[in-house]
């Protein structure tokens, strides 16, 4: 029988110990009323150590190898936790409690920290009724990666501020969107899998993708009505899903363009790097025109700080443009597109534009224009 808080006793490698808190004290709450929701729970079972944090949003299961000299549970603060553990020698850790006091020794080193109560710790729920899929570790971190930084941050259309996840056709597809941009981007996966989709919140997402290794290894993806769970060999990480429709993305995309131009990608994005450094950090608002003439790409920009004016040799088929965007926007674009040549469609001076690669369609980015 485990009893919690007296009792509990166990030893551990301090390298697989760092590992695991450092995976599951991204779950744990920041600066919250409820002091629980800030704390990792540490169960001794008899085969295993058990690690948990739970924000109420997202959750995360850790379980290693350790000796168990006696089973038990506790909570302890994550932060005060993971940074003895972050700083102790390598070697064996030994961690016990008694009285609601946890003792970590290892090597020369010896803390002595304050537990708490397990009651009110929230229990992490259970996915039922899923669908479920796998896909390679690298894969999953390129759709986040790819897509993440489109999520809009606004909470007044609470399903944009999620990661569109959609299984079809033997693709994985992850959409975001905010008022202004679209980022869609898609990895292969068995065909067998039947077709479905959740909105994950873009905050889980972006600490999965800290989690994620750059693998072949699978992770296995459970969807239910609420939750969505990431299972991988060691943990799992469960997060709630966001109710509602999201947006009909493939309608977004126009079907035909007045003005084609293909162009290497890293010089436009050095050109487009090179206009951020006269924006002031505290306004992002200062757009960049891009217009086209001949067989040459105009960029320019002008804030108080400077102007700067940028050329470069392009492909153009169709109309000459005069264009203005926000060149944030697309600097969050090139950092993440991975091909050497891309292709720049749009049509009107204030339609957006659309960047894509130059064969296939594994992404595509969407930026709105800026009325000049």
């Amino acid at each position: 029988m485990i009893t919690e808080g007296d009792g509990m006793k166990f030893k551990c490698e301090c390298t697989v110990l760092q590992k695991a808190i450092q995976v599951v004290q991204r779950a744990a709450a920041v600066k919250t009323t409820l002091s629980v929701l800030e704390c990792v729970k540490i169960e001794a079972k008899e085969d295993c150590v058990i690690l948990e944090a739970n924000n109420l949003e997202m959750a995360i299961e850790y379980r290693l190898p350790a000796e168990i000299e006696e089973t038990g549970l506790v909570l302890v603060n994550v932060r005060i936790f993971s940074e003895i553990i972050r700083k102790l020698s390598m070697g064996t850790v030994s961690i016990r409690s008694k009285n609601n006091t946890v003792e970590i020794s290892c090597q020369n080193s010896l803390f002595n920290i304050k537990g708490l109560l397990s009651d009110a710790f929230p229990e992490i729920p259970k996915v039922e009724e899923s669908e479920c899929f796998e896909i390679e570790q690298d894969k999953l971190g390129k759709l986040i990666k790819s897509t993440i930084f489109s999520v809009s941050q606004e909470t007044t259309r609470t399903i944009l501020t999620g990661l569109y996840m959609e299984v079809k056709n033997g693709y994985v597809t992850t959409v975001g969107i905010d008022s202004y941009r679209m980022a869609v981007r898609k990895e292969v996966v068995d065909e067998k899998y039947k077709e479905f989709s959740a909105v994950v919140p873009g905050k889980t997402m972006t600490e999965l993708s800290r989690i994620l290794e750059n693998a072949d290894e699978k992770v296995k993806i459970y969807i239910g009505r609420k939750q969505v769970q990431f299972l991988f060999k060691n943990f799992k990480l469960v997060s709630r899903l966001l109710e509602g429709e999201f947006l009909d993305y493939r309608g977004i995309i126009p079907r035909e363009f007045g003005t084609t131009i293909k162009l290497n990608k890293t010089n436009f994005q050095d050109s487009i790097e090179r206009t951020l450094i006269v924006i002031p950090s505290e306004d992002k608002k200062y757009p960049i025109d891009i217009s086209t003439e001949d067989s040459t790409l105009n960029i320019a920009i002008s804030t108080h700080l400077g102007d700067v004016h940028e050329t470069l040799p392009v492909d153009v088929i169709g109309e000459n443009i005069d264009i203005a965007f926000n060149p944030v926007f697309f600097a969050d674009c090139l950092r993440v597109m991975e091909d050497e040549e891309i292709l720049f469609k749009c049509n009107t001076e204030v339609g957006p534009c659309i960047l894509s690669p130059v064969e296939g369609d594994d992404y595509i980015y969407l930026i709105g224009a800026v009325r000049k």
